[in-house]
């Protein structure tokens, strides 16, 4: 869609970029990271930046900077589903408050690594992790070691 508007300002005269905000606003403001993309993407950026927005231009048409920020939505909303549901099950299993701070512990120290190590690791126990939540259930006390039996 903001390809075609982009087109349609272009066609007629109008500035337009596209502009997505990549972080929520509340207690950043302007300075909330956004990409911008598009035929006046430069001059959005050059508008903004001086009043201390973060602006990263793409080099591309209008829809570019959306269609960056529905791929990242991907990610967050897959990762946000996954600790919702780990968390809901480690309520059931009275150990709640042990698998928020071992998740929040991962959060703090993961970086490029751990995303190889996350995607390597999927890949190469994809066929035993397909019979694992067969063989799970719920212990009456929860530890690292007691999520699966065999």
């Amino acid at each position: 869609m903001k390809r075609h508007l982009g087109e349609i300002a272009g066609d007629t005269g109008i500035d337009f970029a596209d502009v997505s905000l990549m972080a929520t606003v509340p207690g950043k403001g302007l300075r909330t990271p956004m990409l911008v993309s598009g035929a006046k993407a430069g001059r959005h950026a050059e508008m903004l930046r001086p009043l201390g927005a973060r602006v990263d231009v793409l080099e591309g048409p209008a829809g570019l900077a959306a269609e960056r920020k529905l791929l990242r939505s991907v990610f967050y909303k897959g990762m946000a589903a996954a600790a919702v549901e780990a968390l809901a099950a480690a309520r059931a299993a009275g150990c709640e408050d042990w698998l928020r701070e071992n998740i929040a512990e991962e959060l703090t120290r993961a970086d490029a690594a751990t995303l190889d190590r996350l995607l390597e690791g999927s890949h190469r126990h994809a066929k035993r992790r397909t019979v694992e939540p067969s063989n799970c259930r719920l212990p009456r006390t929860c530890s690292p070691t007691s999520m699966c039996s065999r």
